[in-house]
């Protein structure tokens, strides 16, 4: 399972949001350092300009190791795919070192170990591949179900944003590549495959997130949420089912010819923008909101695209003067609260009570009980036990 202490990831999420309550003066000085003394961390987080700092300094160190083996050893084509396999596994290893013996967390160190692990072992296997100069789709395929439970194992173990986007990507390349085997049935079915994958993601990642015991995950399967919801999107969008189909699937369109179920996706293209937004207010989802809204720009883009009524000048100033006022208008509506929604900042005042909680327990001596809230802000590598929430 995860490769950090979980005790010392609770203890820092602890210290953060005591850190978060004294900036805003829910909570006194001397209250926020009792708390930091009584749950200690073995980790310590390095600030973002000195981990990415040592996060180039790893990736320098990896590049110079790969240069100085193929100088000793030369230069074929095998040896290539050879020497990146076994950087991978020589940065496997030294990250697990990194964490168990250094106490490495986000530090930047164990980042990169991670990132080129991965990196070096797709390369790694693409090179062996390219020694017949040609990658065929059964060579992505290949390469495609040798990293995916890698890049799973990495997600699990690591607690990684990123890892975990990339392994759902990787998941999507594979039912992808599959499905198009089956000739013309496969094309035709694809944007629909797609789409269900994506829904069935969705809903497995938000049901997840409801189980305690996945928090130390939160922010992977908040990241995986927002991309599910943009891949479903993207598979039954008019403008990128007609170009992939013609990219892809080699379908030629004359003057005047339009792609097969042409109608569905212009539907397509605006109602699940809107649906989004529709739900992402009745249920207080921002993750569903902000995507539904940064999706209905693209779906005008893509109407746009295809039909030109007015010139992109006077369209961007129409567009403009719009949102500003509509903006103006909901900002103005939701001063006063609308079925539970405002626009005032209410993160003080939810904070009220757990931060009671939290002294009297301190105070008293006894084990903070925790709270609901959930690490949701952590970025990169590590268990989302940063300073945002």
């Amino acid at each position: 399972m995860i490769a950090y202490n979980k005790n010392w990831l609770d203890n820092l999420r602890i210290q953060n949001t005591a850190d978060k309550w004294y900036r805003k003066g829910l909570i006194g000085q001397l209250q926020a350092e009792s708390i930091k003394n009584q749950f200690t961390s073995g980790y310590k987080e390095t600030n973002p300009f000195l981990r990415i700092g040592l996060a180039l300094f790893t990736f320098i160190a990896s590049v110079a190791a790969i240069g100085m083996i193929l100088l000793v050893w030369g230069f074929g084509d095998s040896l290539w795919g050879t020497v990146f396999l076994g950087v991978a596994v020589i940065s496997w290893i030294l990250l697990e070192l990194s964490v168990k013996d250094n106490k490495y967390f986000r530090h930047g160190i164990d980042d990169m170990l991670l990132y080129c692990s991965i990196f070096y072992f797709v390369v790694g296997l693409c090179v062996l591949n390219l020694m017949k100069y040609d990658l065929t789709t059964n060579d992505v395929l290949f390469i495609s179900l040798g990293t995916f439970p890698i890049i799973i194992i990495a997600s699990i173990r690591f607690a990684d944003s990123i890892t975990s986007v990339l392994a759902y990507i990787c998941m999507l390349l594979i039912i992808f590549l599959l499905v198009e085997k089956a000739g013309e049935i496969g094309k035709t079915i694809m944007p629909f495959v797609m789409l269900l994958v994506s829904f069935f993601v969705y809903r497995l990642v938000t049901g997840s997130k409801k189980n305690q015991r996945m928090h130390y995950w939160h922010h992977c399967l908040a990241a995986v949420e927002a991309v599910s919801l943009i891949t479903l999107y993207a598979s039954c969008n008019y403008f990128i089912v007609r170009e992939a189909s013609a990219e892809f699937f080699s379908l030629v369109l004359k003057p005047g010819d339009d792609i097969p179920l042409a109608l569905i996706f212009y539907v397509l293209t605006l109602a699940i923008p809107a649906a989004y937004i529709v739900l992402g207010v009745r249920n207080k989802d921002r993750i569903r909101l902000r995507t539904g809204v940064i999706l209905a720009a693209l779906a005008v883009l893509t109407y746009r695209y295809y039909y030109h009524i007015i010139s992109t000048e006077i369209a961007l100033m129409v567009s403009g003067t719009m949102l500003v006022i509509f903006s103006w208008s909901v900002i103005q509506k939701l001063k006063t609260p609308w079925r539970g929604i405002t626009f005032e900042d209410t993160e003080k005042d939810m904070a009220v009570a757990e931060a009671e909680g939290l002294l009297i327990a301190q105070t008293f001596g006894q084990q903070v009980v925790k709270s609901n809230e959930v690490g949701g802000g952590g970025q990169f590598g590590g268990g989302g036990a940063s300073g945002k929430f």
